[in-house]
């Protein structure tokens, strides 16, 4: 739930854990950058890591089977 990110060069990394309501972690969602192409999934203990450009405001968009996608 907690993202952070770190600048490199021209890109910066966000990593971060997806949870339900309960804390218990999230295998295979879906963590896309809004409108493009660009995304990963969450590993069996609900982490993830993904590039971003560093210069431009992004919006993430996590979505799951059987859960309301969100940005």
């Amino acid at each position: 739930n907690v993202f952070y990110a770190k600048n490199k060069k021209n890109t910066a990394t966000v990593k971060g854990t997806v949870t339900d309501d309960e804390r218990t972690p999230l295998a295979g969602v879906s963590v896309q950058i809004l409108n493009q192409n660009k995304g990963t999934v969450t590993a069996a203990d609900g982490t993830f890591t993904i590039n971003i450009p560093a210069q431009k405001p992004i919006a993430l968009v996590f979505s799951y089977a059987g859960f309301v996608t969100i940005q």
